[in-house]
């Protein structure tokens, strides 16, 4: 994701209830709730839940179901001394299912703006489904995180109705 902003500007986004409020209903989840918990430090635990209506048809849709709860959890570490980046770790879960995301969050600031970028590992333990799966958690977090760059910017450059 990039955005035209300063790094402070983008972690003080981040760090927004109201924005995590918003970004938590990307997706038009059922439901779907966010907290923001920031830390004396200057690191962060950011929490989104959301349950999703999903169609995924055959196998899949038998083993996982016509809905999905997906738990994520970001934590932010105290910026480095000179304040241009930020780190994270990134963990999504779907409790009840033996499947989940982790990865490692890059927050980069240069002359022109702020990038974050998201390393992550997919993972599903269920044998004979668990690569189709994988592939269909990446998919969504993709539009996921192609939604969540589309309201940051907006929120950035003023547009909180977006």
């Amino acid at each position: 994701m990039s955005y035209e902003a300063s790094a402070p500007a983008v972690y003080a986004m981040l760090l927004d209830p109201e924005f995590q409020e918003r970004r938590s209903k990307t997706g038009n989840p059922l439901e779907a709730s966010a907290s923001v918990a920031a830390g004396g430090d200057g690191g962060a635990t950011i929490s989104v839940s959301r349950l999703l209506a999903i169609e995924l048809g055959g196998m899949l849709q038998k083993v996982i179901g016509d809905k999905i709860r997906i738990e994520e959890t970001q934590t932010w570490l105290p910026a480095p001394v000179d304040a241009t980046g930020r780190e994270g770790i990134l963990k999504a879960t779907i409790p009840s299912h033996p499947a989940g995301v982790n990865g490692r969050l890059v927050m980069t600031g240069t002359s022109s703006g702020t990038s974050i970028r998201l390393d992550a590992d997919i993972k599903v333990n269920v044998p004979m489904i668990g690569g189709k799966a994988e592939t269909m958690i990446a998919e969504v977090l993709t539009k996921f995180l192609v939604k969540e760059e589309e309201l940051g910017r907006a929120w950035l450059s003023g547009d909180v109705t977006a």
